[in-house]
C-alpha cells in the first residue's frame, strides 16, 4: 500500500487474515453469517462460482430469510504487473 496525507487527519488501515481452506482457482469462498455483523463463527461456508445469487423469497441454506451477510473470498494469481480497479455493487 502507499499512503500520503499531507495535513494528517486521515487514516489508512491494511489487515489480512485465513479465511478457512481455500477454494480452487477462478472459485469464490462465500462465509455467511446469521446475522448482519459478521459473526465470529460462519453459519454456511462453500465454494461458488459467482457471487450473484438471486433468492427470491428465500435465502441461503440454514440462514434467515433477511438479515444475513456474506462475504466472498478469492484466490488470484496476478501473472503480471499492472494497475487494477475494484469495484463492488450491493442491492441493500
Amino acid at each position: 500500500i502507499e499512503y500520503y496525507e499531507a495535513t494528517g487527519g486521515a487514516v489508512a488501515q491494511v489487515s489480512w487474515a485465513h479465511q478457512g481452506a481455500a477454494c480452487p482457482l477462478g472459485q469464490y469462498r462465500a462465509d455467511y453469517y446469521a446475522n448482519t455483523g459478521f459473526a465470529v463463527v460462519p453459519t454456511l461456508s462453500r465454494c461458488e462460482r459467482q457471487t450473484a445469487n438471486a433468492w427470491g423469497t428465500g435465502g441461503p441454506p440454514g440462514l434467515p430469510v433477511d438479515g444475513f451477510t456474506v462475504r466472498w473470498t478469492e484466490r488470484v494469481r496476478f501473472a503480471f504487473v499492472s494497475t487494477m480497479s475494484l469495484c463492488l455493487t450491493s442491492s441493500l
